[in-house]
């Protein structure tokens, strides 16, 4: 008898830890639901400060990559809705991330995190980085939050990882194209009672006329005991300060401290700006009227033209060829459309020289023709393509026995010119391939010649005017080379020329 009431123990044993297994598992998601988690996390609001001019489609662009970097860390729950002027208190912590952008410099911007306690209207922790690039500022802007809400610099291998997450989020928002979506018109809640004040008289007959603002009032009253009450958040909010474009500051502060100067002379007019080349940058103060209207700028340059060539030509003989010009001019014309959207400039130009002495035989003058496109990539920095077609003059002796004779061809060039801007400056180098040059009737040659060139200018715009004119003056060097293959050898040319100009601008 005891045997069998032992092997029926036995027997229920496994079924007892069964049953306590079971019963384990099915507390066991209570028991991970009293852990925190992301609905435990302080909310958190946003709000973006009035972004520059130069930034004003770039609104949801930044709001994407705020909303992707704090879901990112995992620390706040996001909240989307509108922030009043006075926030009521909830179970969890309430903050706001406020972000700012300025400009500080050319083609520079500064970026201020703020931090702010919802509950004690008070800004808790805030942060600067200034001198970022508009082509670094996105990934600056992502890495700066980061490192802003988990209050940590990135190690190196971290900094690597997050850089390449970055880029591939930046082209990924890129191209959602956001900046094609209008700007939302930020309230503002100066209106609004302000209850750490008591009401004046027009305010009582204000609320009393309207029962929805007198429950407004209450529910607030009511929410709020008279030692809580705290200044608006809209009042922590606003910014003292606003953008001003950097090439306009010094120019603002000399307003300020001339105040009584008369207000009809054009801030644009007082800055020492004289180069053509980065006027463009002004038009960023176009009322918004003029902002949505076709804009185009025009610029025109003319110039007396001094040059001197030198030419050596090997073949059948060396042969040294000299050009000197005192009647040449240059024209130029440059068109900016529109400037405060694109940076691209186009251009186009002529150069034509008159032969004052040339040896060792008399030759006709020289003409170049320039067409071509120049984009800013910032306010220093202009690279320029163009298209040119050109004449070649030399002397040579093209058959023994014949004499020397004058040879002229065409040629058709690719040009590239990159040009540093500075106030009053363009200081440029220029490379240059043909790719088509003609024949001149010489017996000897198989094709027309095939060259390059080098060189660099020098152009300096000054700030004074004569005679109510603007002036610009320059040098320039050039240095090219070609070569022709003929029956019975090769031609050579090496060419080097010295030029300097005189011109006007407007």
């Amino acid at each position: 008898m005891r045997s069998g009431t032992f092997n029926k123990t036995r027997q229920m044993i496994p079924l007892r830890f069964l049953f306590i297994i079971i019963i384990c598992c099915s507390f066991t998601p209570a028991a991970y639901a009293l852990k925190p988690n992301a609905g435990d996390n302080p909310k958190l609001f946003l709000f973006s400060s009035d972004l520059p001019l130069s930034l004003f489609n770039q609104y949801y662009i930044l709001r994407k990559h705020v909303v992707d970097v704090v879901l990112a860390t995992q620390l706040y729950d996001l909240v989307f809705s509108k922030i009043p002027e006075y926030l009521a208190r909830s179970k969890k912590p309430q903050f706001i991330l406020k972000y700012k952008l300025r400009t500080d410099g050319p083609d520079s911007y500064r970026i201020e995190f703020f931090l702010i306690d919802a509950d004690a209207v008070q800004i808790i922790k805030q942060d600067k980085h200034e001198k970022i690039s508009l082509s670094e500022l996105l990934y600056e802007f992502r890495l700066g939050l980061y490192e802003f809400i988990l209050e940590k610099k990135l190690r190196p291998e971290e900094k690597e990882t997050f850089q390449k997450a970055s880029q591939n989020k930046i082209d990924s928002i890129h191209k959602q194209k956001l900046d094609k979506r209008p700007i939302p018109v930020q309230e503002k809640f100066s209106g609004q009672p302000d209850l750490t004040q008591p009401p004046t008289l027009q305010e009582t007959k204000n609320l009393t006329s309207d029962p929805k603002k007198v429950h407004t009032l209450k529910t607030l009253s009511s929410t709020l005991s008279s030692s809580e009450i705290k200044s608006s958040l809209w009042k922590l909010l606003e910014d003292s300060d606003s953008d001003v474009p950097w090439n306009l500051q010094s120019t603002s502060l000399n307003n300020s401290q001339n105040n009584n100067k008369s207000h009809k002379t054009s801030p644009l007019n007082q800055t020492n700006v004289t180069n053509p080349f980065i006027l463009g940058a002004n038009i960023a103060l176009k009322t918004d009227d003029e902002l949505s209207q076709r804009l185009g700028s025009h610029q025109f340059h003319f110039a007396w033209k001094y040059v001197q060539r030198r030419l050596v030509i090997t073949d059948l003989v060396r042969i040294e060829n000299e050009f000197y010009s005192l009647i040449g001019f240059t024209t130029e014309w440059i068109y900016y459309n529109p400037l405060h959207i694109s940076k691209l400039l186009f251009r186009n130009g002529i150069e034509i020289d008159k032969a004052l002495k040339t040896r060792p035989i008399d030759m006709k003058g020289h003409f170049l023709f320039r067409s071509g496109v120049g984009y800013k990539l910032n306010s220093w920095f202009l690279p320029s393509l163009y298209y040119e077609q050109s004449d070649l003059h030399y002397a040579n002796l093209n058959e023994y026995g014949k004499g020397i004779v004058a040879n002229y061809h065409s040629l058709k060039w690719i040009s590239f010119e990159p040009a540093i801007l500075g106030n009053k400056t363009y200081l440029s180098l220029h490379f240059a391939k043909s790719i088509a040059g003609s024949k001149n009737g010489d017996p000897r040659e198989k094709d027309g010649p095939d060259g390059y060139r080098y060189g660099w200018n020098v152009r300096y715009f000054f700030s004074n005017k004569l005679w109510r004119t603007r002036f610009w003056a320059d040098g320039e060097y050039r240095k090219e080379t070609f070569r022709r293959d003929n029956i019975n050898n090769k031609l050579e040319i090496n060419k080097q020329e010295y030029s300097a100009r005189l011109g006007v601008y407007f």
